[in-house]
């Protein structure tokens, strides 16, 4: 921490990635915790079961473990959440060709012919009711406890509250550059903890 009580840069220095890549635990329980509920949304999305959609989250996540180090974010519209789609994707398929040799229809060809026929899982809104808000909600949860109360104030009132840094200042009885300093801090590490990601 420095003399404004906000952690130093020491703090923040690796991304989420370069900490998974690592093998940073703390960094994966973040990664899950903020990305399970959205992979579960997609999987029930695509009208899995809602008792196998645990175990294809699980194979998701197992996946991003075992090939986080190949995930390259320089190609053009490279993104995160679009690599853990891709996976997902991947997995539902892979659980309908399962389905499909493990439990024949019955009703003869034609049954069968109609079941192979089904359209593969379309991509899913991602602004759908689990997306991108509620990955914001789950990375605030995270990078909160980062930060010293007074500064999550000054954040939370000027940037949520959209009140004026001066009244922020007053109100807080702390100087107005510590309400941008505060702003400012929070704002980057929200990138870094989900930015980072996309």
């Amino acid at each position: 921490m420095n003399a404004s009580g906000l952690p130093g840069s020491e703090s923040v220095s690796l991304s989420t990635l370069q900490r998974l890549r690592l093998g940073d635990s703390r960094a994966w329980t973040r990664l899950t915790t903020i990305f399970s509920p959205l992979v579960f949304h997609w999987v029930l999305k695509s009208q899995v079961n809602r008792q196998d959609a645990p175990d294809i989250v699980q194979e998701v996540f197992s996946v991003v473990a075992q090939r986080v180090a190949e995930f390259r974010r320089d190609q053009p519209g490279a993104t995160f959440r679009g690599w853990l789609f891709s996976i997902t994707r991947n997995k539902v398929l892979a659980y309908r060709r399962r389905s499909r040799t493990t439990a024949q229809p019955t009703g003869g060809s034609d049954a069968r012919h109609f079941f192979e026929q089904l359209s593969e899982p379309a991509e899913p809104d991602f602004d759908a009711d689990e997306g991108i808000e509620s990955l914001c909600q789950r990375a605030i949860a995270f990078v909160r406890e980062e930060f010293s109360e007074r500064a999550w104030q000054a954040f939370s009132r000027v940037v949520i509250d959209d009140q004026p840094p001066d009244a922020v200042a007053r109100e807080l009885e702390i100087s107005v550059n510590s309400v941008y300093l505060a702003k400012s801090r929070i704002l980057r590490r929200l990138r870094q903890e989900i930015g980072s990601l996309e």
